[in-house]
């Protein structure tokens, strides 16, 4: 047996975000019944298949029963009148990654493909667009990833805020993407209480180590948000650490995160064995003082 493999391509209606956009999927032939669909997507206009090469998200969609569905969009040309960027999910390419993954789950026979959580996890634009999604749809996402994207688009409907996300940023990268996504944290924490946690590695705009710490991050939620069979997704699921940014330590265990957490000095992620590796790459006191 082979894994399943399917594309699809997509052209955009009306008033979307984006040129064009393509979405490939693969299952692993040792499973059967995904309980999950895995979103990857790259950097400005990259192609998606590239993530599929690397060997540790296949590893890691077979071992927790996902679906990879890895996507591709061309931007819409800036200098055109109403540009709006394809990461601003609200505006077409949400949807556009819903309609890819129904029509994949049709092409491969796994029509369940289009009610599964989603976990998304993205590199720079694709990053933006991860979190963009959770303003589009949050009610159907596991959580979400993003590694040193640096324009978010924030117009969040409610459920944005109960959404798990782990936000990754570079010292040495470019100070508008270390701010941007600084805000966005500090935002979503202060404000409404966001299940959050923010990294930043000693690194630039490259992607670096840090799968070193989404990968047990992404291993960890699921077991909350997907585990004993339970296929949904919600704040009121989740119980981990809470943790001091500045100081990387534990404040808090089997803590289960509430509007009342809103200190943007303090980050939760789902267990320690997650802080642990968060720990190693972080750089702890210098992103809050500089």
């Amino acid at each position: 047996m082979h894994s399943l493999k399917a594309t699809v391509r997509l052209r955009p209606g009306p008033g979307d975000n984006f040129e064009a956009a393509a979405f490939s999927l693969v299952v692993s032939e040792k499973i059967t019944d995904p309980a999950y669909v895995l979103v990857l997507l790259p950097g400005f206009t990259g192609r998606g298949e590239t993530l599929l090469e690397d060997r540790r998200w296949s590893r890691f969609a077979e071992d927790t029963d996902a679906a990879i569905v890895a996507g591709t969009f061309r931007a819409m040309d800036p200098k055109k009148p109403g540009f709006v960027h394809y990461a601003a999910a609200q505006q077409g390419s949400g949807a556009a990654l819903e309609a890819a993954i129904e029509q994949l789950g049709v092409k491969a026979s796994v029509p369940s493909l289009k009610d599964l959580p989603l976990l998304l996890y993205g590199y720079s634009a694709g990053g933006q667009f991860a979190y963009g999604f959770s303003c589009h749809n949050p009610y159907r996402m596991a959580g979400f990833a993003a590694v040193k994207g640096g324009w978010y688009f924030p117009a969040p409907i409610e459920g944005t805020y109960d959404v798990p996300g782990l936000l990754i940023s570079g010292r040495r990268d470019l100070a508008r993407r270390r701010t941007g996504i600084r805000s966005l944290f500090v935002l979503h924490r202060a404000m409404c209480g966001a299940p959050w946690c923010w990294l930043e590695d000693e690194g630039g705009h490259e992607e670096g180590k840090c799968l070193s710490v989404v990968i047990p991050y992404f291993r960890d939620l699921l077991e909350q948000q997907l585990g004993g069979g339970v296929r949904g997704t919600g704040r009121s699921k989740l119980s981990g650490v809470v943790i001091d940014l500045e100081g990387q330590r534990i404040l808090r265990e089997d803590a289960v995160f509430g509007l009342g957490d809103r200190d943007p000095e303090q980050g939760w992620l789902p267990s320690r064995a997650a802080f642990e590796a968060w720990s190693r790459l972080d750089v702890g006191k210098r992103k809050l003082s500089e």
